[in-house]
């Protein structure tokens, strides 16, 4: 509806919608099923768009719909429909019954401008109605003013809106887009309604301490002929080292097919600082740009642990590929060299290098998104072009805690200054085709300092709807550990450990006889106080 506050800026409260019968040209009773009281909405400027709580299916001919604004006088004001010149249909019906407005001669129902005298210029009302033609319910939304308007006969054919996928993935710091698409009968507008809820990744208002992503409900509206739309769900960057985290994503009105529902996965990334810009290569050459640079400022003094990741990798020859990290300080290290095998990799995927990751990189199986320790498959690498510092490198060969390792060649070191990545194709048997590679999504870097400062992990149990969860254990291991430390929740779910030396990675897993957790570990790099290490119980049946 078009509509604009006076006499005050509102907002208003809610809006209660009719939908009445049409009798001698004007509003007659009210159509069964057809009042909606306390409707939620969404406004732009001078665009409400009213929620239906329900639905109401009107068969074919003329009705009438009016809307109201449930608001105080003061301090909000009053709200009212926006007029216009043209007349669609019949023009907007009014009516004074008690006769409080001064305008005798429309106690009961006239036309608003040429009978009631209220800007007869203007006699009708700028609305719109989205739903369903044919048979079956409409889908909530915009519906306005009390002018008539026809329903349309005819059966289309059905309206169908899903996800294109049960499963979705994005990387922290990223924005997820969220594809969905629309089968059946496309000629008209359809809307439904998407919305986020929390998996074992917390949503919140803004990416603060403990927050996963940004709870976001959106209106995703099909035009016309469309089939395709898409959603988008903010991801946010933290310091923490996690497994991987999940979204619920939900789908709701009248026209929704299957699945209705989707999960979304958040990847665990380096991404403190970053480099967003694509680094490509073709066969036997050098990448673009060469080096690509991170310039870190604020960062640790002496480096404890460190990761690195490359966004959205994707090549035709991963195993062609090779990458060399190069510190402020001149130290190098080879991250990647020789993995992947030979078989197109045409579906991106995030790389995130980490020593206590626990696995390394395939040699000849297809690269796939995940936390590796870093690994070359091939000993002796020879010269990077310059300006690249020459061989020999420092290799971490491909075993799980193989040496050197990025502790042990960074480790210490100051992490301020400019970081350099070159990223090189090291394959001639292709020619003459132009065998390519990008990271799309450039590269990051995270740092966690090497200090002996005291710090403490706490968080919360619950079940999956929110209620603490009594005399849970929450166990803690280290390496500076000579036993586990255990914590048992209280009343509420909450669980503290104290006097944790900073610099340190830890584990903490959590136990319980009544309640299973799919996440039950987290693993947890610790630079400063961390307040949301938080686990999740599932649901029970």
């Amino acid at each position: 509806a078009g509509g604009e506050y006076f006499n005050g800026s509102g907002p208003a409260n809610s809006f209660n919608v009719t939908f009445y019968a049409n009798t001698g040209g004007f509003p007659g009773t009210a159509v069964a099923g057809g009042t909606f009281t306390g409707a939620t909405y969404t406004n732009t400027a001078t665009d409400f768009t009213i929620n239906l709580p329900g639905s109401v299916v009107l068969t074919a001919g003329t009705y009438w719909v009016s809307v109201q604004a449930r608001m105080d006088f003061t301090p909000g004001g009053q709200w009212g429909w926006r007029n216009r010149t043209m007349t669609s249909n019949l023009a907007a019906a009014w009516q004074n019954p008690g006769g409080g407005f001064s305008i005798p001669a429309c106690t009961g129902w006239g036309r608003r401008g040429a009978t009631c005298g209220i800007e007869a210029s203007e006699p009708d009302q700028i609305f719109q109605i989205v739903g369903l033609n044919g048979t079956g319910g409409g889908c909530p939304t915009a519906t306005s003013t009390a002018t008539a308007t026809p329903t349309a006969g005819g059966t289309p054919a059905a309206v169908s809106v899903q996800f294109i996928s049960a499963t979705y993935s994005e990387d922290e710091s990223q924005t997820a887009v969220i594809t969905v698409n629309r089968t059946g009968g496309v000629s008209g507008t359809t809307m439904v309604n998407f919305a986020t809820s929390n998996g074992t990744a917390t949503g919140g208002a803004t990416c603060t301490s403990g927050v996963d992503y940004i709870t976001t409900t959106q209106t995703v509206t099909f035009s016309p002929n469309e089939t395709s739309r898409t959603a988008t769900v903010q991801i946010c960057s933290d310091m923490l080292t996690e497994p991987v985290q999940t979204v619920n994503l939900t789908l709701t009105g009248a026209s929704v097919g299957s699945p209705g529902t989707a999960v979304l996965s958040i990847n665990d990334v380096a991404s403190f600082y970053r480099a967003t810009g694509a680094i490509c290569t073709t066969i036997g050459s050098p990448a673009s740009p060469y080096p690509s640079t991170i310039a870190v400022a604020s960062g640790p003094a002496s480096i404890g642990s460190m990761r690195v990741t490359l966004f959205d990798l994707a090549h035709q020859s991963p195993d062609s590929m090779d990458f060399l990290l190069v510190g402020p300080g001149g130290q190098n290290f080879l991250l990647a060299a020789d993995a992947g095998g030979l078989l197109n990799l045409v579906t991106p995927v995030t790389l995130t290098f980490s020593d206590t990751a626990g696995q390394v990189l395939p040699d000849s199986a297809p690269l796939t998104t995940g936390i590796f320790e870093p690994t070359t498959w091939e000993p002796g690498q020879g010269s990077f072009v310059p300006p690249a510092p020459a061989a020999p490198y420092n290799q971490p060969g491909s075993t799980v805690g193989g040496t050197p390792s990025l502790l042990s060649v960074f480790g210490t070191t100051n992490s301020n200054g400019t970081w350099s990545l070159y990223m090189r194709d090291d394959a001639v048997s292709f020619a003459p085709l132009a065998v390519t590679g990008c990271v799309n999504g450039g590269w990051g870097l995270e740092f966690f300092a090497a200090t002996a400062a005291n710090a403490s992990i706490s968080g919360r149990v619950t079940t999956a709807d929110g209620y603490g969860i009594r005399n849970a254990k929450v166990v803690i291991t280290g390496n500076s550990f000579s036993s586990p430390i255990i914590a048992t929740t209280g009343s509420f779910g909450y669980f503290t450990f104290d006097g944790l030396a900073t610099g340190e990675t830890y584990v903490v897993t959590v136990n319980s006889q009544r309640y299973t957790f799919s996440t039950p570990s987290r693993v947890i790099s610790l630079v400063d106080n961390v307040a949301d290490a938080n686990f999740i119980a599932d649901p029970q049946q």
